[in-house]
């Protein structure tokens, strides 16, 4: 038994972690900024508190607010656009919190390299590069317009040049010295940055030279997936470990709810009128308002009997935010914010109007492993023809044995005589590959190569003919070779770093908990 000294210890010990808390809560500005304790006390140990925040990008928290402020003017983009269906409503919610992703990595390097943006710099790009809604609002205005009411922008950069704006022109230009534009040249010039630090070796101009120069090669090739599946042996112990390695990465499923539901489909007939279809439509969602209220006043099988409609078919719903769900955000929340036997309001949807019907709960589990073998069996079993084609490939070139005869003994080698191509070009039956291109650059004429691949095949080479090198034509093609490498490259800097920084962040997506 505890004594009442022990207790005592004990409760000082107790109050004081209750203490601490509450002073590191006050501290964070948890409970002055209307937070409560438990929230405090979750973000202490890396718990994202859902009420407040849509995810996590890096050490970043990001804000239901941002989220939706971000996903409100994607949709009013795709608005404009006239895409307005459920489906681009999700592209919408995927592309606004991925605006979010690039933005945070982008803003913290535009921080270190010093490069926010100022109101001159603004007014600068408004000069030089005016965007089409800035144009456009100046038309709006009666200002710089050509007779066939196309922006004059020879009079109009006139006149800004000079600071010679009429007076009229003053709230547009301050509406656009905001942040968000701010945000835009910084991140523009950040991208520009980045990508004008590309540059070109001698080497890798050297390399695209080479692969214009033509050659004859000899191919003793094997597509692995002809090799009989005879030859193959797999246990099923194989199977099972590699079903248990692969068990949480591949085969785990998320928690999901079984729904029915009834649906009224869109009108759809070209030879109607506009006002027979609206009327129509309007009567199909009247009868789809009143049914939701049967059901939940009765049953959704009552009301199925009243309205005389039978279920239209069963889904299987998950929570993780993707397209693939026919019935949108709002009911994937439904189906995972209500018990079963719960009947939704009104639903619409691409084809038409929803009620569903909460049928059951299917908590989260793996796959089982009878259920996949047939799939880890295939998977294995290509990967054990292709190790089999190696080995037959290995053994040959250690062998003095002819190509014509072995390629006549075996029907799944097949011998190619003076394959013609250059040395980055395509070989039949192998295709591009780029193993034997870069062979090709150290290959003398005579010389087999070391095993090669593509997607589908196992080869060796020998090389027939290759083109010599000409000094005078490469001297007469290296700067348009090294533009050519160059424009590439710049165009892929900057997204290059910004795959390469997304990968090394924790990023956590809880969306799908919160819409």
């Amino acid at each position: 038994m505890l004594s009442m000294s022990k207790l005592r210890d004990n409760s000082k010990v107790f109050m004081g972690v209750l203490l601490f808390f509450f002073v590191l809560s006050m501290t964070v500005g948890g409970l002055v900024g209307g937070a409560n304790i438990i929230t405090t006390i979750q973000g202490f140990f890396g718990k994202i508190n859902t009420n407040l925040y849509v995810g996590k990008i890096g050490d970043s928290e990001i804000s239901i607010q941002k989220y939706q402020l971000e996903l409100r003017n994607e949709l009013n983009r795709l608005a404009r656009q006239g895409r307005t269906d459920s489906r681009s409503q999700m592209s919408a919610m995927n592309t606004a919190w991925n605006n979010i992703v690039d933005e945070t990595i982008t803003s913290k390097k535009i921080k270190e390299l010093n490069l926010s943006v100022s109101d001159e710099e603004v007014i600068d790009f408004l000069i030089n590069e005016p965007p089409p809604d800035f144009t456009n609002s100046l038309i709006e205005l009666k200002l710089y317009t050509n007779e066939d009411g196309s922006f004059n922008l020879d009079a109009y950069q006139t006149d800004a040049k000079k600071r010679a704006l009429p007076t009229i022109t003053n709230e547009l230009v301050q509406n656009w010295l905001s942040p968000g534009i701010k945000d835009w040249i910084a991140e523009r010039k950040l991208r520009t940055l980045m990508n004008n630090s590309a540059s070109v070796s001698e080497y890798e101009i050297i390399s695209d030279y080479k692969k214009s120069l033509s050659c004859e090669v000899d191919l003793l090739s094997i597509n692995f997936n002809n090799i009989d599946n005879d030859k193959i042996e797999i246990s099923e112990e194989e199977l099972l470990d590699i079903y248990k390695k692969d068990r949480d990465e591949k085969y785990f499923n998320e928690k999901s709810i079984s729904v029915e539901y009834v649906l009224w489909e869109n009108i759809i007939d070209s030879e109607l009128p506009d006002s027979i279809i609206v009327e129509k439509q309007d009567s199909i969602l009247q009868d789809a308002i009143d049914f939701a209220s049967e059901a939940e006043i009765t049953s959704f099988q009552n009301a199925l009997e009243s309205f005389n409609l039978s279920v239209k078919d069963t889904l299987l719903i998950k929570e993780e935010f993707n397209s693939n769900s026919p019935i949108g955000r709002s009911g994937v929340r439904f189906s995972f914010d209500n018990p079963i036997g719960t009947s939704s309001n009104y639903i619409t949807t691409e084809n038409g109007i929803m009620i569903l019907h909460i049928i059951d709960v299917n908590e989260s589990n793996y796959t089982a492993f009878e259920d996949v073998k047939d799939k880890i069996k295939n998977s294995l079993t290509r990967e054990k023809k292709k190790e089999f084609a190696l080995s037959e490939l290995n053994n040959i070139q250690s062998s003095n044995d002819s190509w014509v005869e072995i390629a006549e003994k075996y029907e799944y080698i097949e011998y190619t005589n003076n394959a013609e191509s250059t040395l980055g070009g395509t070989f039949k039956p192998i295709g591009r590959s780029n193993e034997l291109s870069g062979a090709l650059f150290n290959l003398n004429t005579g010389k087999i190569s070391e095993v090669l691949s593509t997607s589908n095949y196992l080869f060796l080479a020998e090389v027939k003919t290759i083109e010599n090198f000409s000094e005078s034509d490469y001297e007469s093609k290296k700067d348009s070779i090294n533009t050519s490498i160059l424009k590439r490259k710049r165009n892929s800097v900057y997204y290059n770093w910004l795959n390469e920084e997304k990968k090394k962040l924790e990023i956590t997506d809880l969306r799908h908990k919160i819409f």
